[in-house]
């Protein structure tokens, strides 16, 4: 029987540096129990295996796996619960922190209802260059326990208070509840569906966990979580889909046509924020067009949600037009001069290059009698759609002109 208590389970792949920081901040920590880690190395190339091995010879209690080739993220994630040996286990990004004494206390909540098969938690924002928090990733006021047969309660739980299953110390029974790979679904909502099904579970009101949002070794790099809500957030669905469909199957239920309506309402809330939240990051980036698309996306699903960002919405369909352009531009093959009318091509210009076109591409007007490669090698925008038969009788392929109609279609 294994004297371990807590395994802090750490996923990993060609993160060096960030998990040489991590290891060295667990090493510093003190817990009132045994703990290991447990690394599963998906066949980094990076210098992984010499920073767990300068860690191991420093005395840290390591459990170091190494996958022979890449797994994929899932795999791997998996992979690190099930080398755990302790009556307790934790996920640890590796560019993440714990807090260690309420690590502490959430241990010893689990031991005092020996039931619980999970403890869940909000968690910190936490910016490592200035050591300050900056709020938490949503809000549990008191701790408090779910069984099986609370299914629609724990439903409202989840959504009212926007809660992610990811942050969580499980008992070691409950790892036998993380087996299936969500593909389309966020894999912490299936591990939610599957480890629920096992017993009951716990919120606590107490972060135990740190997400740094700015790290002393980041450097324009994004984290992993931040590029999965810009770009999967149709995960969360799937995921809060499978789980209800997991709640209604162990009951032996099929929700009635007015229970399912209020059922997808709260998804479509849930999944405005997290869609609001991508669209917000993807025009911080400069990216209008997939910004939009988001927003569109939202206005489909309820556009009252959307109402309050209609003052943005006439600028943003301006730059998203420039944007089409740029990219149009850059993706067609042999095009090397965009071709704007003359009036235009000094004020265009710089839109174009914030909206993303390459700099091999020149901006200049529209020539009164084109050369060959001005036919061949030149995007055209035209001034408006009667002019485009006349840029045809002069010998521009119909592919190549492009029209504000053209443009304004994408909106």
């Amino acid at each position: 029987m294994t004297d371990v208590t807590l395994s802090i389970c750490i996923p990993t792949y060609n993160r060096a540096a960030f998990l040489d920081y991590s290891l060295s901040n667990l090493a510093a920590a003190r817990f009132p129990f045994p703990i290991e880690i447990v690394i599963s190395d998906n066949a980094s190339t990076d210098e992984t295996p010499a920073v767990v091995k300068k860690h191991v010879e420093a005395g840290v209690p390591i459990s170091y796996y190494r996958q022979t080739t890449n797994k994929g993220s899932t795999s791997n994630y998996l992979s690190v619960y099930r080398r755990a040996r302790g009556k307790f286990a934790m996920y640890l990004a590796d560019d993440d922190l714990v807090i260690p004494d309420s690590v502490a206390q959430a241990v010893e909540f689990l031991k005092a209802h020996p039931s619980v098969q999970a403890a869940y938690s909000p968690w910190v924002l936490f910016d490592d260059v200035k050591k300050v928090e900056a709020g938490q990733f949503y809000k549990v006021d008191e701790d408090c326990i779910f069984s099986p047969g609370q299914d629609a309660h724990l439903l409202k739980y989840v959504v009212d208070r926007h809660v992610f299953p990811e942050i969580v110390i499980y008992r070691s029974s409950a790892i036998r509840g993380l087996i299936a790979q969500g593909n389309f679904c966020f894999q912490f909502f299936v591990d939610f569906a599957h480890v629920f099904a096992r017993g009951p579970i716990a919120f606590l009101a107490k972060p135990f966990y740190r997400s740094v949002t700015i790290s002393p070794l980041r450097t324009g790099e994004i984290q992993s979580g931040i590029d999965h809500v810009m770009n999967r957030w149709d995960d969360y669905r799937g995921g809060l889909e499978y789980f209800v469909y997991r709640c209604l199957s162990r009951a032996g239920m099929i929700a009635s046509d007015r229970d399912s309506k209020q059922i997808r309402q709260a998804i479509d809330q849930f999944l405005d924020v997290r869609m609001s939240v991508a669209q917000r990051l993807w025009l911080a980036r400069g990216d209008y067009a997939r910004g939009y698309e988001i927003l569109c996306r939202r206005r489909f699903y309820n556009p009252d949600l959307v109402a309050g960002e209609a003052d943005r919405i006439g600028s943003l369909k301006k730059l998203v037009q420039i944007q089409t352009l740029a990219r149009l531009t850059n993706a067609i093959v042999g095009v090397d001069h965009l071709l704007v009318p003359e009036s235009s091509a000094k004020a265009l210009e710089p839109a174009l290059r914030h909206c993303g076109l390459e700099e091999r591409i020149a901006v200049k007007g529209i020539p009164a009698q084109p050369t060959e490669q001005d036919r061949e090698s030149s995007i055209v925008l035209l001034e408006d759609e009667t002019s485009r038969q006349k840029y045809i009788d002069q010998g521009y392929a119909h592919g190549l002109l492009v029209s504000q109609a053209d443009l304004a279609a994408v909106l």
